[in-house]
């Protein structure tokens, strides 16, 4: 938040607000997890070992996606800031809704099936959760998630080549 309110136009992208937002969340799930992990540690319940472990298995679906939708909402205000056409500022309020949507469902379905296996309950909202959301995330930053060349302007997509033999 600090860069995206002082250092603005470090932000080109709506991708490399992606990948600001994602690292942020990469970050604060971390802290998250030494956190709760230290509580389930001294808990003395169980299954704290198998509560320790799906908290880390599920870090790179969870905090990270949605972090990455709210660094592009966080973006497209840095955007209507940097414009003198007057981005609406409605404009932002889908992303950072997307990444505070996704973590109440997530959040939903754990209390809703917590009677299951906590790997169970992981998988369940990998499938209902992630695997959807990414798709609309993948969209939002051109299409494909091409790690390679990811921070390079997106172009259009090229109409599709015909091979004919000779």
């Amino acid at each position: 938040l600090l860069v995206a309110l002082f250092v603005w136009k470090a932000i080109p992208s709506r991708r490399y607000g992606a990948i600001l937002g994602a690292t942020t969340g990469l970050g604060f799930a971390i802290s998250e997890n030494i956190v709760y992990s230290v509580q389930y540690a001294l808990s003395n319940a169980s299954n704290s070992a198998e509560l320790i472990a799906s908290r880390w298995v599920g870090v790179p679906f969870m905090h990270v996606m949605w972090d990455a939708f709210v660094g592009i909402g966080i973006f497209v205000l840095l955007a209507q800031k940097s414009s003198r056409r007057g981005t609406p500022l409605w404009l932002a309020m889908p992303f950072l809704l997307a990444g505070v949507l996704a973590h109440m469902l997530w959040n939903s379905i754990a209390v809703a099936l917590s009677g299951i296996d906590v790997f169970g309950l992981i998988l369940v909202d990998v499938i209902v959760i992630f695997i959807p959301f990414a798709i609309i995330l993948r969209d939002f930053l051109g299409g494909h998630f091409n790690l390679q060349g990811f921070l390079k302007s997106a172009t259009k997509p090229r109409a599709p080549q015909i091979l004919i033999p000779s």
